[in-house]
C-alpha cells in the first residue's frame, strides 16, 4: 500500500511583495493614526511622539524599535508610548 501524496506547499510571497508590503506598513507606521489624529494632536497643543522625539536627537539617528511590527504584535498605535528606539544627541548615544 502506498502512502498518499502531501498537500503541496502554499505559494510563498516573492522578495518584491514581502518588500513591498514592509513598505507599506512603514508609510502607515509613520503616519500615526492619520493626518485627522494628527491635526487634533497639535490642535491641543501637543507635539507628536515623533516630533518631540526630532527636537532632541541630532537629525536622521533615532531609530525606533519595532515600527515594523505588525499591529497584532503591538501594545497599541506606533510611539503611543509604549515604543522605544535609539539615536545620538550632540554625538553621543
Amino acid at each position: 500500500m502506498t502512502s498518499p501524496e502531501p498537500p503541496p506547499a502554499p505559494a510563498r510571497p516573492s522578495l518584491d511583495e514581502l518588500v513591498a508590503e514592509l513598505r507599506t506598513r512603514r508609510q502607515e507606521a509613520l503616519m500615526m493614526g492619520g493626518e485627522e489624529a494628527v491635526r487634533r494632536h497639535h490642535q491641543s497643543g501637543r507635539l507628536t511622539a515623533r516630533e518631540r522625539i526630532e527636537l532632541l536627537v541630532d537629525p536622521d539617528s533615532f531609530l525606533e524599535i519595532g515600527l515594523l511590527a505588525k499591529p497584532e504584535r503591538r501594545l497599541s498605535r506606533p510611539m503611543s508610548g509604549d515604543g522605544g528606539g535609539d539615536g545620538f544627541r550632540h554625538g553621543r548615544r
